[in-house]
């Protein structure tokens, strides 16, 4: 038998505040009302939000507005992540939801970790773009960059003599202080 309810907050597939909803009785009794996400819709529940309608709508329109506003700023800032490439040009770490959203949040605009549509992590290199929902109705594409960088397993030359040089000045301080002994 379904029950009346009033939401208190909005619920994915279900509906947004202040709306009146039908759902079942052990979906209402076991989940909404004891989270707190829902109300019964009593009369004096029903009279209530119908006084605050203006209140929550005035609430949504802001909310909404800094979505946007978070949105253009999101647009203009563009990822790029360099990470270590394998033999045959395989990339040995990948591009995850957390260092998207690390690295959005060194930029001043902090999302959450569920915002960030992928379907899995970004495991080529080249150009991809990356879905984040800011709010229900605000989704914005960021293009993220990612740039291989050679891994060799033999030194180059130049860091080979660096470290000669080191190693030689290090083991000439090292005689010095033992003929002073």
């Amino acid at each position: 038998m379904p029950q009346s309810v009033i939401l208190l907050t909005d619920v994915p597939g279900l509906g947004q505040v202040g709306d009146v909803r039908n759902v079942k009785e052990g979906y209402a009794r076991n989940y909404l009302i004891p989270q707190k996400v829902a109300v019964p819709a009593t009369p004096n529940n029903v009279k209530r939000f119908e006084q605050q309608k203006e209140k929550i709508a005035k609430a949504r329109e802001d909310q909404l507005g800094r979505a946007k506003t978070q949105a253009e700023k999101l647009s203009k800032v563009g990822l790029v992540y360099e990470r270590p490439l394998g033999p045959g040009g395989k990339l040995f770490g990948s591009v995850t939801a957390i260092d998207i959203v690390a690295d959005l949040a060194k930029e001043g605009a902090p999302i959450e970790k569920r915002s960030v549509l992928l379907d899995g992590p970004l495991k080529t290199t080249g150009e991809h773009t990356v879905r984040v929902r800011i709010h229900s109705k605000v989704i914005v594409d960021i293009p993220v960059k990612i740039i291989g960088k050679a891994l060799t397993q033999e030194k180059s030359a130049a860091e080979t003599k660096e470290e000669d040089a080191d190693d030689a000045a290090e083991t000439t301080t090292k005689e010095k202080e033992q003929e002073k002994e």
